[in-house]
């Protein structure tokens, strides 16, 4: 039986990198007693995938789980989640349990087409000129095509990254002397997945 799992994460737990989540959801099925189904082969695996992971330091208020039972045991989805909050670390709030239907044989990640970000902005000094966000996101996203400088591990510089087909949409909804807040979602369907923090990056 497969399962989705939506979720909140916020405070400390936006540090834990995408090798610790997988963990702790692990060790928070072994406290509830929930057991999980394994993959085959000679290093099996729990079938519990995160549909979209989240870069370090990003905060969630939904984020999805998948996750499957062994044939044969088959619990309520309320039931699921009431023990699995009570084994949940402070910071984690898990919002609703759902059963996936039995013929659906493609992963959350597959189906994901789009991500939705606020982000907050400080400017930083007292004297730095505030610019008109709407005007200025207007130009930007007139350009016929934009690049961004991305960061590759592999040879260790900076790339000219075109990333315009993934931004969707971007505005700023508050704006003042203390800040500004932008909401972006940006394309994340495995063929163009924008960062956020590459999107605010180029537009700044």
């Amino acid at each position: 039986m497969r399962y989705l799992l939506e979720f909140e994460k916020k405070g400390e737990l936006r540090y834990l990198s995408h090798l610790d989540n997988m963990r702790l959801f692990q060790r928070m099925f072994r406290r509830a007693e929930i057991e999980l189904a394994h993959s085959q082969g000679f290093n099996p695996h729990p079938k519990l995938v995160l549909a979209a992971p989240l870069s370090l330091g990003f905060e969630t208020e939904g984020d999805l789980l998948d996750f499957e039972t062994p044939p044969g045991i088959s619990e309520e989805p309320d039931a699921l989640l009431a023990r699995l909050q009570a084994a949940a670390p402070p910071g984690l709030r898990l919002l609703c349990c759902e059963p996936l239907p039995p013929d659906q044989k493609k992963t959350l990640a597959s189906q994901i087409r789009a991500a939705e970000y606020r982000v907050e902005w400080r400017p930083s000094g007292p004297s730095e000129p505030l610019p008109d966000w709407s005007a200025l996101i207007r130009a930007f996203l007139a350009q016929p095509e934009i690049y961004g400088e991305k960061w590759q591990k592999k040879t260790k510089t900076k790339e000219r990254t075109p990333i315009k087909a993934g931004i969707l949409s971007l505005s700023c909804t508050e704006a003042g002397e203390e800040g500004a807040v932008f909401l972006c979602r940006v394309s994340c369907d495995g063929q163009t997945n924008l960062n956020p923090k590459l999107l605010l990056e180029t537009l700044f």
